[in-house]
């Protein structure tokens, strides 16, 4: 029974992932994600649905398309992948439930967020608004994952990133004359923060700061690029919300303790020495 409701899970996440897809590609255009039906970006050729099989169809074909033979994008692949094997890991997880469902709801809007803002840097304002309405649903789930804070950490969580980001943008603006970040990248943070509470959207900050200033700089290097060349950061804010979402407690958890071992370290002579003067 187990083996059988995780291949459910597989299988509708490949099912996700390929909407996922006609999200990712269609939404930058300001097409409609129902009408038409999927087609070649290429030839425009309606796909019949022999042709629109997640994996299978793009295995069969090479990447190519069967009509026009220009190659097909191996994002299409990776998506389909990515959103199957993740909602196999939280249906392993959770198991059917509501903490399962509001996950089913996240995961395919971040990994939209990331492949189009990586592709047209930009964030479309409905997937923020999408995530936003879901930091409101959470208050009404029971048994929600603790991973979802309550009200006062969330409201905290949306503040600090108004303020840091906001401030950052605002600074880098009228103070440095360049545009450090863009305002969907600040929407997205708030969003986050309401969604995830104070100790969430610290980790995702701090950890999407370092990586895309680390992968950032190389990137920009080895594209022979100026370093004021705009890029995009909504991939680096996704991927530390998919690691928040994985392991983020666990490793904040971790910090913790090793800082206090280190203070432990650090006044455990001073703690002797008191000790050894006042016998």
């Amino acid at each position: 029974m187990i083996a059988f409701e995780l291949t459910l899970y597989f299988l509708f996440g490949l099912t996700v992932g390929s909407f996922s897809n006609v999200c990712i590609y269609r939404l930058p255009l300001k097409q409609s994600i129902i009408l038409p039906r999927s087609h070649c970006p290429e030839c425009k050729t309606p796909l019949p649905y022999y042709f629109n099989i997640p994996l299978l169809s793009y295995t069969y074909l090479q990447g190519r398309c069967s009509f026009c033979q220009k190659p097909i994008h191996r994002d299409y692949f990776i998506v389909e992948l990515l959103t199957a094997f993740l909602y196999l890991y939280y249906g392993w997880q959770y198991g059917f439930g509501f903490n399962l469902l509001y996950f089913f709801l996240l995961i395919p809007i971040f990994i939209i967020i990331f492949c189009i803002d990586y592709k047209n840097s930009i964030i479309p304002d409905l997937l923020v608004l999408i995530i936003g309405i879901l930091g409101l649903v959470k208050f009404w789930i029971p048994n929600l994952d603790p991973l979802f804070t309550p009200l006062y950490s969330s409201a905290f969580g949306a503040l600090l990133a108004l303020i840091f980001i906001g401030g950052l943008i605002v600074f880098y603006h009228y103070v440095r004359k360049i545009e450090a970040m863009g305002l969907g990248d600040l929407k997205l943070f708030i969003t986050l923060g309401f969604l995830f509470g104070l100790h969430g959207i610290l980790f995702i900050l701090i950890l999407s700061s370092l990586s895309g200033a680390t992968l950032g700089s190389i990137m920009l290097w080895r594209n022979k690029k100026n370093f004021t060349t705009q890029i995009p950061f909504g991939p680096y804010i996704i991927v530390a919300t998919f690691i928040y979402m994985l392991v983020g407690p666990q490793v904040i958890v971790l910090i913790g303790t090793l800082i206090g071992f280190l203070l432990l370290a650090m006044y455990m002579p001073i703690f002797n020495a008191g000790s050894v003067v006042g016998g």
